[in-house]
């Protein structure tokens, strides 16, 4: 939108141009983009109009406010480029550097091609631009498509999306963080969630894409066998269980808003592995008495060929899948249970085991003998001889 004239545009008319969009938070644009600047320091109007796109845009979630670094080349960021919360864009040329008329410095996020950009001029007319307000756009670009397939982030997710996949491992006041990536930009954002952790055969395991995503078509598997998909095949979550070790691709499948189909992966190790479960009982009791009965339950996700009870201090009285009964014979003064299971592949887990103290057990440890005793046992003995 244009805000004053080519020879009349003040701050007031830029505040007024802001405070339109923002439109007391029933926004007009999700992406305001402010390829301007000044190199004489900030203006009330101005500040106060960004601040509450930032705040109240977009219905609280903020509108995101990106602007370009400057045109001199000066070695600090232009104002509204240096206001906290603005995304500040930087020029580089088709080499990968700064171009030279971009300015710098502390307060730059990232940059975009701002050198040799072929766009529309005056008269109806083409011609070359340069410099920061021409590598903006690049960005509000990238922020709009990511908002486009999921309108409910905030503006500072939208910022920490763009900078986060942009080119550099670490800032630098030439460039920021670097040469901003709508690819990995768009990754980051259907990015797959689930475990990050070698995965055990068979147990089910929950991957899914962020909430709020919209575009999503489905899931991709490869190799197409050794799993079973146990649920969540008609929304943005996948439960699948695995039965073949090795690793498999999990893809996420979209359809972006102009129609591209995008996609993003993620590898998943899955080991021959059966994990130890774990054990609990019921009545849940830290003690307990000969003749009381007591159920074990072992607990797992993974699918179980044998649970395999070992029992001390008690006597089995039924056993069905992973429940156990025992009834306390109190011939010791502990109750000991574990379990270990064996998957369909022929593998054991750990053994697991729980003890609960028995009171009143029948169970006596030997006495020693008082040192008098075992002397009169042998003087007896020998007076027999």
């Amino acid at each position: 939108m244009r805000a004053g004239t080519a020879n009349d545009y003040s701050s007031e008319h830029i505040a007024n141009g802001i405070n339109w969009v923002v439109n007391d938070g029933n926004s007009r644009a999700e992406v305001i983009n402010i390829s301007l600047g000044s190199d004489g320091g900030s203006t009330s109007p101005v500040t106060n109009a960004i601040n509450k796109a930032l705040n109240n845009g977009r219905g609280g979630k903020g509108c995101v406010v990106v602007a370009a670094s400057g045109e001199n080349g000066t070695s600090h960021v232009w104002f509204p480029a240096s206001m906290s919360g603005v995304i500040a864009v930087g020029a580089i040329n088709r080499g990968g550097t700064r171009y030279s008329g971009s300015s710098y410095g502390s307060g730059l996020d990232v940059v975009a091609p701002g050198a040799d950009i072929t766009t529309t001029w005056k008269v109806r007319s083409y011609a070359e631009a340069y410099g920061a307000s021409v590598a903006a756009p690049h960005v509000s670009g990238i922020a709009a498509l990511l908002l486009s397939m999921n309108p409910n982030l905030t503006q500072k997710q939208v910022a920490n999306i763009i900078t986060s996949t942009a080119s550099n491992t670490s800032w630098d006041s030439q460039t920021g963080w670097g040469r901003v990536n709508a690819r990995a930009a768009l990754d980051r954002l259907f990015a797959i969630d689930g475990p990050s952790f070698d995965i055990a055969l068979y147990e089910d395991r929950i991957f899914n894409v962020p909430t709020g995503v919209v575009g999503f078509t489905g899931w991709t598997i490869s190799p197409s066998n050794g799993y079973t998909v146990t649920g969540g095949t008609y929304g943005t979550d996948l439960k699948i269980k695995f039965t073949t070790a090795r690793q498999y691709t999990l893809t996420a499948n979209f359809r972006l808003a102009n129609g591209v189909n995008h996609s993003t992966s993620r590898v998943v190790n899955v080991t021959n592995t059966a994990v130890m479960p774990s054990i609990s009982w019921s009545p849940f009791v830290h003690s307990t008495s000969p003749g009381s009965y007591i159920t074990f339950y072992a607990n797992t996700s993974q699918t179980v060929s044998e649970y395999i009870w070992g029992v001390e201090g008690g006597i089995v009285m039924s056993e069905f899948g992973n429940m156990i009964s025992v009834r306390v014979n109190g011939s010791s003064p502990y109750l000991y249970v574990d379990c270990q299971i064996l998957l369909p592949n022929g593998s054991f887990s750990p053994n697991a085991s729980t003890s609960i103290v028995v009171m009143n057990s029948y169970y006596s440890a030997p006495q020693k003998k008082e040192k008098s005793e075992e002397i009169q046992e042998t003087e007896q003995a020998a007076e027999t001889i």
